[in-house]
């Protein structure tokens, strides 16, 4: 989730730490200062999450990419900038690498570009965390105990979870839905055509539950999600009726309950 950002600037000079305060003072950011990389490092760890660190290059013990580097290592998503000299930008872009640095601010330097730096950053780690998020978000879809496919709007299976690829085979990949999975292209057909749609479908021997989902971003249709969930295993104790384009089952072995439910076959192809 988006928030303030929080802004680190070191220099082992008061009065240019004096300068960036008040050129940042009414920008809507957390402001802390350091006058060390030693007193930097303390800084983060005492107020995480740190954003943006701002260091100049040349200071007395750590260096400003030596600092830098060490940011990197600890707090990987931190987006770090270095203030040089021209005497020194040559040895700063040398080691640039080390400390994974976004941005070199030169002194003296424009206010206006470094504003523009600053708000650079922020994106640059606004976006960071929403792909932290993303990850994060598909990290537990996948640990999810069912079988997950996405499909694109031609009906082409682009994507499953573990659980899907145990079943139905890598191979599946890359493949329409109405090759690879005939059973379930009805299913997806209906969620394309009306957002969602859920319904008992038969696979291989089993009865699954089935739900798809419509993908849309930024108003426009991505394709379409669906889990499946182990309902029903075959057994001596299901019936399986066909007639027509249905299948039907009808289950007496869960807890003495009848189960009776459709089954969507192959018929219609998801992309027409």
């Amino acid at each position: 989730m988006s928030r303030k950002i929080r802004i680190l600037f070191v220099d082992d000079e008061q009065p240019i730490l004096n300068t960036m305060r008040r050129l940042f003072m009414n920008s809507g950011y957390d402001i802390l200062t350091a006058e060390s990389g030693e007193e930097g490092l303390q800084k983060i760890k005492d107020n995480t999450p740190v954003h943006i660190v701002v260091s100049d290059y040349r200071m007395p013990g750590m260096n400003g990419v030596e600092f830098l580097k060490t940011v990197n290592t600890r707090w990987p998503d931190t987006v770090r900038i270095v203030l040089s000299g021209h005497a020194d930008t040559a040895n700063v872009i040398a080691a640039i690498n080390e400390g994974q640095i976004f941005k070199i601010i030169t002194k003296p330097w424009n206010d206006d570009d470094f504003k523009n730096i600053i708000i650079d950053a922020a994106e640059k780690y606004h976006i960071q965390e929403h792909n932290m998020e993303a990850r994060n978000a598909w990290k537990l879809i996948e640990a999810l105990p069912l079988i997950m496919l996405r499909f694109d709007t031609d009906g082409k299976i682009v994507w499953m979870n573990p659980n899907a690829a145990e079943v139905f085979g890598e191979k599946a990949l890359q493949k329409n839905i109405a090759e690879a999975l005939p059973e379930i292209n009805e299913l997806a057909f209906n969620a394309k055509d009306a957002g969602e749609a859920s319904d008992m479908v038969l696979i291989k021997g089993r009865c699954y539950r089935a739900d798809a989902a419509m993908i849309v971003k930024n108003g426009n249709n991505e394709g379409c999600i669906m889990m499946l969930d182990v309902t029903v295993k075959m057994s001596e104790n299901i019936l399986i009726k066909k007639h027509g384009g249905e299948t039907s089952v009808e289950s007496d072995s869960d807890n003495g309950t009848i189960l009776s439910a459709r089954m969507p076959l192959a018929g219609v192809k998801f992309n027409e």
